[in-house]
């Protein structure tokens, strides 16, 4: 069905190309011999249009080579054995995500999402034959929720900012082998972070007088 219409398109195509053709050479054989100009400037697009036609064909030509199908027995047999071990093909290697995709067009007749909870969703599958499955999703966490730091560490570094400046923080988490959130050493830009999110104030600088 796919080669049919997508043949159907090529003959479009084709067919357009031919009436363009068409069309330049009855303007061509219409125009007065006398207006040279004009003559020449329509004998280049009738020309054009004849090379455009052609090399349609061509490519036309070229697609019936490459991708006409025709499924022998052995091959439809093949097919519907296959169709009916859907773990199978699901989890085949050749199997790519548009295919999964269209196999769940077939399969599911509509999907109903609600927000049961603040972080989950509560989704009714409705299959085709109108059998259900339910099932219960947690929301994936923001970014915000995903770069929340735990409470003894911002805890450590309200305590540590009363009389330490970001960078010698981020140097002591480091010389105790803490790592940050994202698993990287700790810098003084991380432990800025820190304050800001938590509402943590700047340690006050002090003059070399006092």
């Amino acid at each position: 069905m796919r080669d049919h219409t997508v043949g159907r398109q090529w003959q479009m195509r084709l067919e357009r190309a031919e009436y363009e053709a068409e069309l330049a050479e009855r303007r061509y054989q219409e125009v007065d011999p006398a207006q040279r100009l004009v003559a020449a400037t329509l004998e280049r697009r009738w020309n054009a249009a004849l090379l455009q036609l052609e090399e349609l064909k061509q490519q036309a030509a070229e697609f019936q080579r490459q991708h006409a199908r025709v499924a022998t027995p052995e091959q439809k047999a093949k097919v519907l054995a296959l169709a009916k071990d859907l773990p199978k093909l699901w989890h085949a290697p050749t199997t790519q995500a548009q295919g999964r995709k269209r196999m769940l067009r077939l399969l599911i007749k509509d999907i109903t999402v609600e927000k049961s909870a603040p972080k989950q969703l509560s989704v009714h599958i409705r299959w085709q034959g109108n059998a259900s499955t339910d099932l219960t999703l947690q929301i994936p966490p923001n970014i915000a929720d995903r770069m929340r730091y735990p409470a003894e560490v911002v805890d450590r570094v309200r305590d540590m900012a009363q009389h330490l400046q970001d960078a010698e923080i981020a140097h002591q988490f480091n010389q105790q082998g803490h790592t940050s959130i994202t698993g990287k050493p700790y810098t003084r830009s991380i432990i800025q972070w820190i304050r800001f999110r938590y509402g943590i104030p700047l340690l006050c600088s002090k003059s070399p007088k006092s």
